[in-house]
């Protein structure tokens, strides 16, 4: 289910944090691009070019950070 993967994934990421294998800021910027993606999906939300490149440089430096973990 849909819903029990994201609890598992944000279950994840906590362990993950809590342990220092990531920091606070990388899970808060996970956090953002969620919740600005669910607002977009979920509600009538102006989703400016501004906010696209702030999703996209967190997403790139997260997907960077989990590159460099599991390489």
């Amino acid at each position: 289910k849909e819903s029990e993967t994201h609890v598992a994934l944000e279950n994840k990421l906590a362990l993950l944090i809590s342990q220092g294998v990531l920091s606070p800021a990388e899970g808060n910027d996970f956090a953002y691009v969620k919740d600005q993606r669910w607002k977009c999906d979920y509600s009538l939300y102006r989703f400016g070019q501004s906010d696209a490149k702030n999703c996209l440089q967190k997403a790139e430096a997260f997907y960077a950070t989990i590159e460099r973990l599991t390489s």
